[in-house]
């Protein structure tokens, strides 16, 4: 058995599945009938020529439900530019199989972060796992995108050069035509100062506190220094 997390909820890989559990058995199915639901199970993107996929449901009991095992490896801040074009590319999939064209809002993947995609180049594929407490909700595409900036620059390794080209390979494979800088400008501070405050809510006291004020710090001095590249992109 693997265990990958126990908080906030316990995962952990045993006999070829992925096990995931919860507080209750509410909470549960409620994360259920939001995978259900989700506009992405597996997209051909025509320009990448990668499959877009979700990671999928095995089995459902009350209180936690099975997923299949994905292939690939982890995206790490230290990967190549490709990897991080196909993190965008995933993510403008996935939001455009649900967009409201007349009010530009998506379905959210609430935690679409660095840590939650694997890619596997052998059978060129781009899977996504453990959506957030917010999957589903509707909102604007800069929350998804805030999300994955902010968790790239909370990555150990700090090269900002290798930040920079990692980002605008992002955008690469997203495509910038319907990002608005100041949005997402708001959200990246915002989902910062979020980052900061979970810490402390899931592990209280003075050291986690300090550990919790170096990161923010640190996200706040990266976001500083490739501010200024993102905004000419953009704008």
């Amino acid at each position: 058995m693997i265990i990958f997390q126990t908080k906030p909820k316990l995962v952990f890989f045993n006999n070829n599945k992925v096990y995931k559990f919860f507080d209750s058995n509410i909470e549960c199915e409620k994360e259920i009938k939001k995978l259900i639901i989700s506009p992405l199970l597996e997209c051909l993107d025509k320009t990448s020529k990668y499959k877009m996929k979700f990671v999928k449901v095995l089995d459902k009991y009350p209180n936690y439900y099975t997923m299949e095992m994905v292939n690939g490896e982890r995206l790490k801040i230290k990967d190549n530019i490709k990897n991080y074009e196909l993190a965008g590319s995933w993510l403008r999939i996935f939001h455009s199989l649900s967009c409201n064209e007349k009010t530009k809002k998506v379905f959210l993947f609430s935690d679409f972060c660095i840590s939650h995609l694997y890619i596997d180049h052998v059978n060129k594929e781009v899977t996504a796992i453990d959506p957030g407490s917010g999957f589903g909700t509707i909102g604007d595409i800069e929350i998804d995108i805030s999300r994955f900036l902010v968790s790239s620059m909370e990555e150990k390794k700090f090269n900002i050069f290798k930040l920079k080209k990692n980002l605008l390979s992002f955008f690469s494979g997203y495509g910038i035509d319907k990002i608005n800088y100041l949005e997402l400008e708001k959200n990246i501070s915002l989902r910062i100062k979020k980052n900061f405050e979970k810490i402390i809510k899931l592990k209280p006291g003075i050291k986690f506190f300090f550990l919790a004020y170096l990161l923010l710090l640190n996200s706040n001095f990266k976001y500083y220094l490739i501010k200024g590249k993102i905004k000419k992109l953009l704008n």
